[in-house]
């Protein structure tokens, strides 16, 4: 970075003689518009550039609001040999990025036109600013030193600087979310944001970032879950926004998932090849709501259908499929008649080209509601009918169950379980691993019988010291399969 600095005022008169100057050089931030909500993380800001000729090395200097916003770190877009940041002062970011090192491999400039070269990810510190809010990203030039701050090298050798160098600054607007407009049209919990919302959960549509911060209806800060959804519809239905509901006592996903049985239940002939898949819940309390993603295998050739099961209680479904991604939800539109304990959810139709094997369904995302709209926890589980549709009567014991993994208490700061169940003799090992993928202890390696299991963590090392305060994670083996749980320990 020092070199192409020394040699700025050698080259300068020898680019002002060749007209180097005389082209268009201009670099900007995207669109010059960045929209976040308060409090929002990792906001994208693009760094754009506009060359006449091709360009091989990039300085900047960049100032912003340090009360406002703070930088996270400086991304290339595209390939450089050198690509360094400082974000150490607060209000300043400094960027160089270069494509013309030696030794090879050779990297060619950057070609005549319009890139974006890196991006500045971005946190909205503020969470609360009374009103919207915008402030502006800018290029400077530092008049406490001898050289220009902000400037270009060609591939010719001739350097791009201000005032010839056009630096166009952005605004980054923050505003402050208008709980429960989904569909944008500033009137919050209306009919509108309700089929807004539905169409979310059945994969129709995805959310803007500002549809995503109003989606926080119950101001928990977990963005568009279906206890969102139940909130919006209790507020529709009648009951203040104001929050007095206070969220039930944290559930015991061990006791969840020991009391979760493989309910006997007697669905109708299947005929041909169309299939049932069915998932079972075990709630502590009251569910106002469920949803899930689920990917289907490829041997299913289409979806037919999707019915609540018979004690879903006073409940509604939306579901949608969009290529092997499944989307569902259930909800209730008032707190009254709500299935808790051990129910079927729902019942999936299927066509299938063969018959159906459960662990070929993979479950990416479960949600769950209480009554009131605060997120809860559920057990769940999926089942196929059994082959043999006279067992159907026969069966009154309990099924072999496979629960995935939880973990509890998370944060914990003495020690954590990992709670589990198996369908089938596996070998279990299990292993932890802090962010940097390093491995910090082996809890747990033998061969487990049918049911549910457990293993404790302590929080020490393989050395037997107790780890740093931080985020680490569980790999569970389970077989030939894999399962990862994240935790968090607090000293």
């Amino acid at each position: 970075m020092n070199a192409p600095k020394l040699v700025v005022a050698a080259l300068l008169l020898l680019a002002a003689a060749t007209g180097a100057f005389a082209q268009d050089y201009r670099v900007y931030f995207g669109d010059s518009y960045v929209e976040a909500y308060v409090g929002q993380q990792n906001v994208a800001v693009p760094i754009a550039l506009h060359n006449s000729q091709p360009v091989e090395y990039i300085h900047l200097i960049i100032t912003y609001d340090a009360s406002l916003i703070r930088p996270r770190s400086v991304a290339p877009a595209i390939f450089f040999q050198l690509a360094s940041f400082d974000i150490n002062t607060p209000g300043r970011i400094e960027v160089e990025l270069e494509r013309d090192l030696i030794p090879p491999p050779y990297v060619p400039p950057i070609p005549p036109g319009d890139t974006i070269v890196a991006y500045i990810s971005m946190d909205v510190i503020v969470n609360d600013l009374g009103r919207d809010m915008g402030t502006f990203i800018e290029f400077i030039e530092d008049v406490n030193t001898p050289y220009p701050d902000n400037l270009l090298l060609l591939s010719n050798g001739y350097f791009i600087i201000p005032p010839q160098l056009v630096l166009q600054r952005g605004e980054f607007f923050i505003f402050r979310p208008l709980y429960g407009d989904l569909n944008l049209n500033g009137d919050p919990f209306e009919v509108g944001d309700v089929v807004t919302f539905v169409s979310f959960f059945t994969g129709a549509i995805h959310f803007s970032p500002r549809q995503m911060a109003n989606s926080d209806c119950n101001r928990d800060n977990l963005q568009a879950t279906i206890a969102d959804f139940v909130y919006m519809l209790r507020i529709i239905n009648g009951d203040p926004d104001t929050l007095l509901f206070a969220p039930p006592e944290p559930i015991d996903p061990d006791q969840l998932a020991q009391q979760l049985l493989a309910a006997t239940a007697k669905p109708a002939k299947i005929l041909d090849n169309y299939q049932m898949i069915s998932i079972f819940l075990d709630s502590k309390e009251p569910l106002g709501g469920f949803a899930f993603s689920l990917i289907l295998p490829d041997y299913i050739d289409r979806v037919c259908g999707l019915a609540l099961g018979e004690a879903a209680g006073n409940l509604l479904l939306a579901y949608g499929e969009t290529e092997g991604l499944l989307k569902f939800a259930g909800y209730s539109m008032r707190a009254v008649d709500l299935p808790s304990g051990v129910f079927k959810a729902v019942d999936i139709q299927v066509e299938a080209s063969r018959r159906l094997n459960v662990e070929d369904f993979k479950v990416i995302s479960a949600d769950f509601s209480d009554a009131h709209g605060h997120t809860t926890t559920a057990a769940y589980r999926l089942a196929v009918p059994l082959e043999d549709e006279q067992v159907y009567s026969d069966i009154e014991g309990e099924l072999p169950i496979r629960i995935e993994p939880v973990a509890y208490p998370n944060p914990f700061n003495s020690s954590v379980t990992i709670a589990y169940g198996i369908d089938r003799i596996e070998r279990v090992s299990a292993e932890i691993f802090d962010i940097l993928g390093r491995r910090v202890a082996v809890v747990a390696e033998s061969e487990k019988q049918i049911g549910e299991h457990s293993l404790i963590w302590d929080g020490r090392d393989l050395s037997g010291n107790t780890v740093a305060t931080g985020v680490y994670f569980c790999r569970l083996h389970i077989g030939d399969e894999e399962k990862v749980v994240r935790l968090q320990y607090l000293k």
